[in-house]
C-alpha cells in the first residue's frame, strides 16, 4: 500500500497537539479523579501510555494500514488529519469531565455547584460533544472543499462513539438513536468554558441532525472503500486504545507509580527473550537439536526409504516434517498465513515450536506476542507444559487462559500491606491486559477479541498486533462459521500484520471459500497428503474395523460390552496387556455401558475408569497421569469416555471403539491409537448406538458423513487413505453455493453488519458455541498429593494456597 509509512507516528502526534491547557483556561480547577488528580495530569497520562502501548505493540503501522485501506486515493495530508483525530479522541477523551455535576457529586470537588441539568453526571456524551465543537473549527478552517470537509467531519463524528462508549459495558454506533439531540442545550453552556472557535449556529446545530449528517459521512467513507473491514476494526481499534489508556492511566495515578510501563511489564518479546526461545528450543531437546543442525540431511532422506513401520522410521519422519517446514517458512517469508498439515502422532506441537522459532529469527523486527488458540482446554494445559518444558519458561512468560487454569500472578505478594496490594493490583492487571509474551488460550476467547464489541474483551484487541497466532484443531469449529473464520483470518493478517499458523491432523482448507479477500494461505509442508498420510507409519499404525457397523444398524450395550470384552481379551493373550478405550457421543450411554461392563464376570480389564466432560479438572489430569505412567503397561486397562479425547490428548491405547459421529472426529479418536508405532494388530472398531443428530444437526459435515458412511467403499477410502479432502471439498462447495444464493441468510449478511458498523450483530452472528453453560461449585473431598517439593501435579500453586485457606 502506498503512503501508509509516511503519516506521522502517534508520539509526534501527540507532540504536535493542543494542549488541554491551551484550550481550558481554568484547568487547574478541574479534577479527572479524587482526591487530588487534576485533569490536565490524567489527559497527559493517557497520552503518555498511549504512546507507550502503541510504540511497543508496533501498533503505528497497523493504524496507518487500516486508514490507508479506508481512502486509499487520499492525499497524505488528509491521511494524517484522520490520524490526529484517531489520536486525539483517544488522549481527549476525558474532556467531558468539566460537567460542574461530575466534579462534586463524583469527584467531591468543593470549588462548583450542582445544577440541575439533565445531563446529570454524565460526562462521556458531554466529551463527544466537546471534542467534535474543537475540531469542527480547525476542518472547517484547513478544508473548504466539502468531499474533504465530509470525509473529516465523518471521521470526527465516528470517533465520537468511542468517547461517548467508554464507561459503557458495549462498544455501539447505533444511528437511529440521537442521545445528543436532548442534551443540547446543557452541552452548548459548556462550549465557553474552553477556547473554542466554532460558530455560535454549529454549536446548537451540531447535533440535531446529527444521525442523518453521521450515517451520511460513514456511508461516504464506506463508498471510498471496498472493504468495509477496515472502517469496522479502525473503530474497534480506536476503543481497545482509548479505553486501554484511560485504564493504565488512573491505575498509574492511583498506584502511585513512578514511572510508565516497560517493555517487559507490557509483556512483550524483546531481542533477548526472542534469543532466549530459539537457544532454548535448540537445545533443550536432543531431536531438536539435531533438527535444526543438520535439517538438510532430513531432506535428503528418500521417502522410499522410510516404508517400513516401525519407531525409528516414524522417528525420522517427524524429523523430516520437520526440515520441511523449516523450508516453508524460508521460502514464504513474505505470507502471513500458513498451513501445518500434519498426520496424527506426527509431532504438530513440536513442529508449532519450530515455526515459532523460525520465525522469530526471520522477523524478529515484527514480532511481538506469540498466542496458542485451542477449542479444548486439554489441549492447552498439554501444550502449556510443552512450551514451558521446551523453552524453559517462566510464570512470567507464559499464561494460559481458560475457566479451569485459575488466576495467574507474575508478581508475588509480600508483607508490606501497600505494596502487597499495589502487587495484586498489578497482577490482576496484567492478567486483564494479558501482559505475557506467550498466551495460550480457548478459540472463544480469542474469537471473542477479534470480533466482540464488549468493553473488557476488546481491551485487549491491540495485543493482537505483529503476533504469530497458531490455531489448533480447525476442523472442530463448526463448518457454518469457517466463511466468517477465513474473513478474519485474511483481514487480520493483513492489517494486524499478524503471522498465523492454522494446523491439524484433517485440516480442512478454508482458503477455498470465497469471502472477497485474496489472501495467501501457505502450506509448510507440501503433498503432506501423497507423501505423509499414505506412508505405512501413520497410514497403517492401526486397523479400521467396520464389522460391527455392517453387522448391527443399532447395537445394544450389552452385545457392545461382549465385543469390547472378547477383542480386548484376544489382544492381553498375545501381548501381555491391553489398554482399550471405548468412546460415546453421550454421557448417558457412557453411563450405561460403565454399569454393563462393571457387571460383567468375564471381563479381564480390572482397571476401569471413566472421562468426560463434566470430570473435575484434578481427576481428569490423574487419569490421564495414570494412563501415560509407564510403570502401568503391565495393567489391562479401559477408558470409558465421551469425545473430550479425541483432538490431542496425549494417550497411547492399544484397542479403540467408537459411535460414529463426524469421519474426521473418528480419524481423531484413531490417533489415540499406537502412537508411537510401536505395537501391533493395533485397531479401531466403530459401532452404531446413538445417532448424532442432535449434536451435529447444524453441522455441515454430518449429512455428508452420514451419506459417506452409507457408502462401504466411501467410508474406508476416506478413514484408511486419511484422504478428508473427499469430504471438505463437498462442505466447502456447500458453503460457497450457499453463500451465493440471493434470498437466504448467509455471509453476505455477516459483511453487511460489518460496512454499516453493526458491532452488535457482528458479535452475535459469529458463535463458535452456540448452546449455554453454566459454571457451579461442587463440594467434594479431595485427596491433595503433594510431592517432595510441596507441589501438585494435578493443583496449580494458586489452586492450593486457595484450597489451604
Amino acid at each position: 500500500m502506498s503512503n501508509f509509512s509516511e503519516l506521522k507516528t502517534t508520539k509526534q502526534l501527540i507532540s504536535e497537539s493542543v494542549k488541554l491547557s491551551d484550550i481550558l483556561p481554568l484547568y487547574k480547577n478541574y479534577l479527572a479523579h479524587s482526591p487530588h488528580e487534576g485533569l490536565l495530569e490524567h489527559t497527559e497520562l493517557t497520552a503518555k501510555y498511549l504512546d507507550a502501548i502503541v510504540a511497543v505493540n508496533k501498533l503505528d503501522i497497523v493504524i496507518d494500514r487500516l486508514i490507508n485501506g479506508i481512502i486509499p486515493q487520499q492525499e497524505l495530508s488528509i491521511k494524517n488529519w484522520v490520524k490526529k483525530l484517531f489520536v486525539e479522541s483517544i488522549v481527549f477523551h476525558d474532556l467531558g469531565k468539566v460537567n460542574v455535576n461530575y466534579q462534586v457529586i463524583k469527584l467531591n470537588n468543593t470549588g462548583f455547584n450542582v445544577n440541575d441539568d439533565k445531563i446529570k453526571t454524565n460526562h462521556s456524551l458531554l466529551g463527544a460533544y466537546l471534542f467534535l465543537v474543537h475540531n469542527f473549527e480547525f476542518i472547517l478552517e484547513e478544508y473548504q472543499d466539502k468531499e474533504k470537509f465530509l470525509l473529516l467531519y465523518g471521521f470526527c463524528s465516528l470517533f465520537c462513539f468511542s468517547i461517548s462508549n467508554h464507561h459503557n459495558s458495549e462498544y455501539d454506533i447505533d444511528f437511529s438513536k440521537n442521545k445528543f439531540k436532548s442534551y443540547i442545550e446543557e452541552f452548548i453552556k459548556y462550549v465557553d468554558v474552553f477556547i473554542f472557535n466554532a460558530p455560535e449556529k454549529f454549536k446548537k446545530d451540531i447535533f440535531c441532525s446529527f444521525d442523518i449528517s453521521l450515517k451520511q459521512s460513514a456511508n461516504y467513507i464506506s463508498k471510498k472503500n471496498g472493504n468495509g473491514f477496515h472502517l469496522w476494526c479502525l473503530l474497534k481499534l480506536q476503543y481497545s486504545l482509548l479505553t486501554a489508556s484511560d485504564y493504565y492511566a488512573t491505575n498509574h495515578y492511583k498506584s502511585s507509580r513512578k514511572s510508565i510501563y516497560t517493555e517487559d511489564e507490557f509483556g512483550i518479546i524483546t531481542n533477548e527473550l526472542s534469543d532466549y526461545l530459539i537457544d532454548n528450543f535448540n537445545s533443550t531437546k536432543e531431536y531438536n537439536q539435531k533438527l535444526v543442525s543438520d535439517y538438510e540431511s532430513y531432506l535428503s532422506i528418500p521417502m522410499s526409504d522410510l516404508q517400513v513401520i516401525s519407531n525409528d522410521n516414524l522417528l525420522i519422519l517427524r524429523q523430516k516434517l520437520g526440515a520441511e517446514l523449516i523450508e516453508g517458512i524460508k521460502n514464504n517469508l513474505s505470507n502471513r498465513v500458513f498451513y501445518i498439515e500434519a498426520p496424527t502422532g506426527g509431532g504438530k506441537t513440536n513442529l508449532s515450536m519450530l515455526a515459532v522459532t523460525k520465525l522469530l529469527e526471520c522477523k524478529r523486527d515484527e514480532i511481538t506476542k506469540i498466542f496458542y488458540v485451542f477449542p479444548f482446554t486439554t489441549l492447552i494445559t498439554q501444550t502449556h507444559t510443552a512450551l514451558k518444558e521446551t523453552f524453559a519458561l517462566s510464570d512470567k512468560d507464559i499464561i494460559q487462559l481458560h475457566s479451569k487454569a485459575g488466576f495467574h500472578t507474575k508478581n508475588e505478594s509480600n508483607s508490606v500491606d501497600n505494596e502487597s496490594y499495589d502487587n495484586d493490583k498489578q497482577n490482576y492487571i496484567d492478567y486483564l491486559f494479558i501482559n505475557y509474551p506467550i498466551c495460550l488460550l480457548s478459540h472463544i476467547k480469542f474469537f471473542d477479541i477479534i470480533k466482540s464489541n464488549d468493553k473488557d474483551i476488546n481491551y485487549i484487541l491491540y495485543r493482537l498486533a505483529n503476533s504469530v497466532v497458531i490455531i489448533d484443531e480447525l476442523q472442530s469449529y463448526s463448518p457454518s462459521e469457517w466463511d466468517k473464520l477465513k474473513y478474519f483470518i485474511s483481514n487480520y493478517a493483513e492489517t494486524f500484520n499478524i503471522r498465523f499458523i492454522i494446523m491439524s491432523a484433517t485440516l480442512p482448507k478454508i482458503h477455498g471459500i470465497d469471502v472477497g479477500t485474496d489472501a495467501q494461505f501457505e502450506p509448510l509442508i507440501r503433498d503432506v497428503q501423497s507423501r505423509y498420510l499414505q506412508n505405512p507409519n501413520f497410514k497403517d499404525r492401526i486397523a479400521f474395523d467396520f464389522s460391527l457397523i455392517d453387522k448391527y444398524t443399532n447395537i445394544s450395550v450389552k452385545e457392545l460390552a461382549y465385543q469390547v470384552i472378547l477383542k480386548s481379551s484376544e489382544y492381553a493373550q498375545k501381548h501381555g496387556s491391553v489398554h482399550t478405550i471405548i468412546e460415546f457421543i453421550y454421557k448417558k450411554s457412557t453411563t450405561e455401558f460403565f454399569e454393563e461392563i462393571q457387571d460383567n464376570q468375564l471381563f479381564p480389564l480390572k482397571n476401569i475408569v471413566v472421562l468426560s466432560g463434566t470430570i473435575l479438572e484434578p481427576r481428569r489430569k490423574e487419569i490421564i497421569g495414570f494412563l501415560k505412567d509407564s510403570n502401568n503397561r503391565s495393567e489391562n486397562i479401559l477408558l470409558i469416555t465421551t469425545q473430550v479425547v479425541e483432538a490431542g490428548v496425549d494417550i497411547d491405547m492399544d484397542l479403540g471403539f467408537k459411535n460414529i459421529s463426524l469421519l474426521d472426529n473418528d480419524e481423531q479418536l484413531a490417533g489415540r491409537i499406537n502412537r508411537n508405532a510401536k505395537k501391533e494388530k493395533c485397531c479401531l472398531y466403530l459401532f452404531k448406538k446413538d445417532m448424532p443428530f442432535r449434536i451435529y444437526k447444524n453441522d455441515f459435515r454430518y449429512n455428508f458423513s452420514k451419506s459417506l458412511y452409507d457408502n462401504p467403499q466411501k467410508r474406508q477410502q476416506i478413514l484408511e487413505s486419511k484422504d478428508f479432502k473427499l469430504l471438505y471439498d463437498l462442505v466447502l462447495d456447500y458453503i460457497n453455493d450457499n453463500n451465493k444464493l440471493e434470498f437466504t441468510k448467509n455471509f453476505k449478511d455477516y459483511i453487511s453488519y460489518i460496512d454499516n458498523l453493526q458491532y452488535d450483530k457482528v458479535n452475535e452472528e459469529f458463535k463458535l458455541i452456540n448452546n449455554d453453560s453454566v459454571s457451579f461449585f461442587v463440594p467434594l473431598n479431595i485427596k491433595l498429593k503433594l510431592d517432595e517439593d510441596g507441589k501438585s501435579p494435578f493443583f496449580s500453586t494458586v489452586d492450593i494456597e486457595f484450597l489451604e485457606k
